[in-house]
């Protein structure tokens, strides 16, 4: 019961005592953005045929259905975050996806300024 509750007390001063850390790396990387890109994708593999299983009972709709075997890539995301100059500190996320039918979209997802001073 102890331990719980100074694991409670402890846990604000943990998360303030990070950001304070954060912002002092953010701060001293000077103009050098930090640039990550995120993959998302799967595996899948079938034991039976796809395109001849059926769940009875089920009725499947044109656009329902497994997705393709083998790996295959998701949506990616792309962020980019660095300090404008020594008053502003920028981030930008993007969404990289690809539909069915092989059209690649990019969106906006976040974007923001914010004042250092």
């Amino acid at each position: 019961m102890r331990f719980s509750k100074r694991a409670a007390l402890a846990a604000p001063l943990l998360v303030a005592t990070s950001s304070i850390a954060l912002a002092q790396q953010v701060s001293g990387n000077a103009f050098n953005p930090a640039i990550s890109l995120i993959l998302d994708g799967h595996y899948a593999s079938y034991s039976q045929d796809p395109a001849t299983y059926r769940l009875p009972g089920f009725l499947l709709d044109s656009e329902a259905g497994l997705p393709a075997e083998g790996l295959s890539l998701d949506e990616t995301e792309f962020a980019v975050s660095a300090n404008v100059d020594d008053k502003y500190y920028g981030f930008m996320s993007l969404a990289i996806e690809t539909s069915d039918a092989g059209d690649t979209a990019v969106s906006l997802e976040e974007a923001y300024l914010e004042t250092l001073a």
